[in-house]
């Protein structure tokens, strides 16, 4: 893989709502490769827990993104445990 690439997403903090399968699993595997710290989220907490030990620097949470209020919560959540998230 690149080292610019690695070298600018090293230490970063990215969240992935949809981890746990299709696109949203494989862009954690990736991820997970380049170094980042992942907040892993999702609805279902067995299929976090599985990806998040086959993978380093994660965090896992539960969350329905129809509701507004927890998102809202979550992402304070996340900037209390990783200090910040990525973002462009």
């Amino acid at each position: 893989m690149n080292n610019k690439i690695i070298s600018y997403y090293n230490g970063k903090t990215i969240l992935i709502i949809g981890a746990t399968s299709g696109i949203g699993q494989s862009i954690a595997l990736e991820l997970s490769r380049l170094h980042t710290n992942l907040a892993l989220a999702g609805r279902d907490i067995d299929k976090l827990n599985r990806l998040s030990n086959e993978l380093s620097n994660t965090n896992i949470y539960k969350i329905d993104i129809t509701n507004y209020n927890k998102v809202n919560t979550i992402f304070n959540t996340i900037e209390s445990d990783f200090g910040s998230i990525y973002n462009y």
